[in-house]
């Protein structure tokens, strides 16, 4: 009798393995095909072919395109939420660390998951009700995390005095910007997302802490390598 139990438990836990196994494939191949087509452009019977399996085996998973969607969509708000809590709290980190390190964490989910970064930026415009309106206000409050690590930053003297919200805008820019020219594998995403990370937080750091106090030669060397860094990010683009 307690044999029999375990043989159930084992098969509930292998049965349970398994609808995860697929059920990210699905995610995956919905998300490249939303991401390649529009979500309007894709049909159910295009995931399933992607999957290779029948259209009605996918009512098992989910029910339409908008359950996948919603799902997609609330990955990307917990991502967020979870960097934002991470990281940006955290007040006995310097902020200068907290930032270099909520960038790594988003350039690296992006540059692993670009298709489903690419859907997300493509699909806003589709989302409605409840959903639409948690998306957009968890975006917001990202943002806003991230202008306030920015701020932080000025007043000690870490940042340059900047427009904050440019600032985040754009270093949050070349984070998801990944998602349309990543192409690597997962050891190049991990350097990707260091190389990104150091660029953006370069473009913020003050003269003392880029080692350049007044020095035209050093800061000049520092423009170059920051050109050089964006160079090689559009060489692998157009590869």
């Amino acid at each position: 009798m307690t044999r029999g139990k375990a043989a159930d438990r084992q098969d509930a836990g292998a049965s349970t393995a398994r609808r995860e196994l697929v059920e990210s494939e699905l995610y995956e191949q919905a998300a490249r095909l939303f991401a390649q087509k529009g979500f309007a452009g894709t049909s159910f019977s295009d995931i399933a072919a992607a999957m290779g399996v029948s259209r009605q085996a996918l009512y098992y998973y989910v029910k339409n395109k908008d359950d996948l969607i919603e799902k997609l969509v609330q990955e990307m708000i917990d991502i967020t939420r979870s960097l934002s809590e991470r990281f940006v709290a955290d007040a006995s980190v310097p902020p200068a660390d907290r930032l270099r390190a909520l960038l790594r964490g988003l350039a690296l989910e992006v540059a692993e998951r670009p298709h489903r970064h690419r859907l997300i930026a493509q699909s806003e415009s589709v989302l409605t009700g409840e959903l639409a309106e948690v998306h957009t206000a968890q975006r917001r409050r990202f943002t806003r995390d991230v202008i306030a690590v920015i701020e932080e930053g000025q007043r000690t003297g870490v940042f340059r005095p900047v427009d904050p919200r440019a600032a985040a805008l754009t270093v949050l820019g070349m984070c998801n910007w990944i998602a349309w020219w990543f192409h690597g594998d997962s050891a190049s995403a991990y350097e990707t997302a260091e190389q990104v990370a150091d660029t953006a937080l370069r473009g913020l750091l003050g003269p003392q802490q880029q080692g350049t106090p007044g020095d035209p030669h050093a800061a000049i060397a520092t423009i170059k390598d920051n050109l050089r860094t964006l160079e090689s990010a559009l060489d692998r683009r157009q590869e």
